[in-house]
């Protein structure tokens, strides 16, 4: 007798624990033992023999797992759940065996729990049982076992799942509606039971299209009422035994022809299968042909179509979501490679070139930062829609990650061409986009690499578009540059630098350098300004000019800005203490990466309380370009600190795009002239005309003058006859470590 596979055992089941997967198998056979039992009627094993086969090799199957859960995740929620999990079936084949006698519904309920629990535990609970398994076998702590198996059972991996799962319940159902046929034929009278007519009845019965045709001529013998949904109605075509090809599909040339060539070849072959697209509804059939024997003889093929069109639209959705990034809905990196691939080999035939271009906006952080991630997301949809509608049918658009974008250009030209073209990207990147009610302004980066001119494959080409892109963010954003191999040196000693920065503040490698600040008039030290150095194992002392840049582009100014003004706040309590000056106060620069990412506020509190410093002795110094880009925020910030006794200079003036007006709104107590305007101020007329206009603005808004980089007596007269109130440079002291600026104080008595 043969066995039916309510439950067919196939590769998707396999967990990757051999044991479990053993045990797993002889499971299915034990179930597929109790559909066979229960569609036959057989006598011999009884059903409540099975049952208790099933329920013990069970218990077996179920000790073997909950061993290795409190072997690897001992008292975890997940080891628990899959205990109760276990409980539950076993409690329902007590149950099933506690019952006198099941009727044809009974035993189908029962066999489509069990089915549908079995299929579920092992893809899902067991799967992610094999997972933490195999990952702490591979040297993982558990935490890391449990989070890596629940990534990988998420995503692509849970989308196919869902499709076996759903495929299964589709053939499980079929399965049991087969098997319920099966119990209604035992009931019936034996002639009666291996007439056609009852055939005709079981066939005519399902929703899949069923037909035969003779080996002869293909002339159609039988068929059920479904054939005609799938292949007579939209024609009204009437189907009657006898039906040529031909006939049949007399309304479309040429497909009588592939329909006998199905026939010929279940003919010739034997039993397959083929996916076939109908004309009516779209449905996609996956069609099984079999030769029809009668006596060793071939006398017809059979045919059993099975409606796959909702699996095929899950694989194709799961597809997409592969290849496909979910937010804008634009090819991933993994598409684009394979887009780049079939774009350079068309350049290859046609001796053309194929432009990589990495693309990456400059103000998204600030806009997630100020507006929310909500917003943000909908500014990069809005940008991919404008930049779809500069591209060619040759072209891809695809984004890589957050604010990156990636584009192949199929027909890139010769490089001048393909700098209009990113030209004009940039360009169409700058116009506002109203996003949510604001109008947002952006401006993008571009990277350029090209094939086969800088590379032969994609993750070469991409690794030159991002130094390229590097440099072209380096330079300032909002342009275009082209890979050069001399890029290659710059990008690598970059990367190299961000690494040594962010172990140089755990390694204590980083100082403060105080330069005094002096008043004109009386000659007296007023306090001093706290300069950052790094003294590097390798690169020796560096000044910040050359690694301030770098800090800023990875965010890590921020830490290192906290370290500065609690250094800075100690070292000018400590002089205090040390009786060098009741007065003197400390001058430290501020960052915009501060503002936007740090509790700035709450960092400034913490350093003086911490370092037990008056906050009248502290000043922050901050840009003009600060000011304006983030006015609202740094406004509330510099007022809430400005209430506690903090002061504040504006650093640089004269250098950003700021009036008189704009600046009114920020609570400054000193303004900063830009030592470009003061080193040349003896010999360039127009320069000493600026100096002499910043320090009658500053006095008209009640603030004090401060000028640097003084270096000569003379330049330090002009100034005092100007009336500037304050002098820092190297006329006085180049910055010096903290226990120097001690011994020069005390030198200056």
């Amino acid at each position: 007798m043969q066995l039916i596979e309510i439950f067919p055992w196939n590769e998707h089941f396999n967990t990757g624990l051999d044991s479990i997967d053993v045990q797993h198998r002889r499971l299915v056979v034990l179930l597929n033992e109790l559909a066979t039992h229960i569609a036959f009627g057989n006598a011999t094993p009884s059903l409540d023999e099975l049952l208790a086969a099933l329920a013990d090799y069970a218990q077996y199957h179920f000790g073997t797992e909950e061993a290795l859960w409190n072997g690897t995740l001992p008292g975890s929620a997940e080891t628990v759940a899959h205990r109760r999990s276990h409980a539950r079936f076993i409690e329902f084949i007590d149950g099933m065996r506690r019952r006198s006698s099941h009727d044809a519904t009974q035993a189908a309920e029962m066999l489509d729990f069990l089915v549908h629990w079995l299929a579920g535990h092992i893809l899902q609970a067991d799967r992610e049982l094999a997972y933490v398994v195999l990952g702490v076998r591979d040297g993982l702590t558990r935490d890391e076992a449990l989070r890596r198996a629940r990534e990988r059972m998420s995503g692509a991996t849970q989308a196919m799942i869902q499709i076996i799962l759903s495929t299964f319940e589709a053939l499980t159902r079929n399965t049991l509606e087969l098997m319920r046929e099966l119990s209604r034929r035992r009931g019936a009278q034996t002639a009666l039971a291996n007439s056609q007519a009852l055939l005709s009845a079981v066939v005519d019965s399902t929703a899949s299209p069923i037909w035969s045709v003779d080996a002869a001529d293909f002339a159609l013998l039988t068929f059920n009422a479904a054939i005609r949904q799938h292949f007579a109605q939209q024609h009204h075509l009437e189907l009657t035994r006898g039906m040529s090809p031909e006939q049949h599909f007399a309304h479309a040339p040429g497909y009588a022809e592939i329909w006998r060539a199905y026939y010929r070849r279940a003919l010739t072959e034997g039993a397959y299968r083929v996916e076939y697209l109908t004309a009516y509804g779209g449905q996609t059939l996956q069609l099984n042909f079999s030769p029809i024997r009668r006596d060793g003889v071939v006398v017809g093929v059979a045919v059993f179509g099975e409606d796959i069109s909702a699996r095929k639209a899950a694989e194709s959705q799961a597809r997409f979501l592969a290849l496909h990034d979910a937010l804008t809905r634009l090819p991933n990196r993994e598409l684009v490679a394979e887009r780049f691939t079939v774009a350079s080999s068309f350049a290859v035939r046609d001796g053309a070139r194929v432009a990589l271009l990495a693309l990456d906006l400059d103000q998204f952080k600030a806009v997630n930062d100020a507006l929310g991630h909500r917003t943000g997301d909908a500014l990069l949809r809005a940008v991919a829609a404008r930049l779809q509608t500069l591209l060619g049918v040759e072209d891809t658009l695809g984004r890589s990650g957050g604010d990156d974008f990636l584009l192949v250009l199929g027909k890139a030209g010769g490089a001048e061409q393909l700098a209009e073209r990113a030209g004009t990207m940039l360009e169409a990147l700058r116009a506002p986009f109203d996003v949510d009610g604001h109008a947002l302004r952006i401006t993008a980066s571009i990277g350029v690499a090209l094939y086969p001119d800088d590379g032969a494959d994609f993750d070469t080409l991409l690794r030159q578009a991002d130094t390229a892109l590097f440099v072209a963010k380096s330079a300032g954003r909002d342009d275009v540059r082209f890979f050069d191999a001399a890029f290659n040196v710059v990008a690598v000693d970059a990367l190299a630098l961000r690494a040594e920065l962010a172990l140089a503040l755990q390694r204590g490698e980083f100082e403060l350098h105080y330069q005094p600040q002096i008043d004109l008039g009386s000659g007296t030290v007023l306090g001093a300004e706290a300069l950052l150095r790094w003294r590097s194992p390798q690169r020796g002392l560096v000044a910040p000019g050359c690694f301030i840049g770098v800090a800023e582009d990875s965010g890590l100014i921020v830490p290192i800005g906290s370290w500065v003004l609690q250094q800075a706040c100690r070292q000018a309590a400590a002089w205090r203490a040390a009786g060098l000056g009741d007065a003197l106060s400390v001058g430290v620069n501020l960052s915009a990466l501060q503002f936007r990412r740090g509790d700035l506020v709450a960092t400034v509190v913490d350093a003086i309380h911490g370092a037990g410093l008056d906050p009248h002795r502290l000043e922050l110094e901050l840009t003009e370009s600060l000011l304006l880009e983030d006015a609202e925020q740094v406004r509330d910030s510099m007022r809430q600190l400005k209430s506690l006794g903090v002061r504040f200079a504006l650093d640089d003036f004269g250098t950003g795009y700021s009036n008189l007006s704009s600046l009114r709104q920020f609570p400054l107590d000193r303004l900063k002239i830009d030592q470009s305007f003061v080193r040349h101020i003896g010999r360039d007329a127009a320069e000493a005309q600026i100096a002499r206009s910043i320090i009658d603005i500053g006095h008209a808004r009640g603030l004090q003058v401060i000028a640097e980089g003084i270096e000569d007596e003379a330049t330090a007269e002009l100034l005092r006859g100007a009336h500037c109130d304050q002098a820092q440079g190297y006329l006085f002291s180049r910055p010096l470590p903290a226990d120097a600026f001690a011994d020069w104080m005390r030198a200056r008595g």
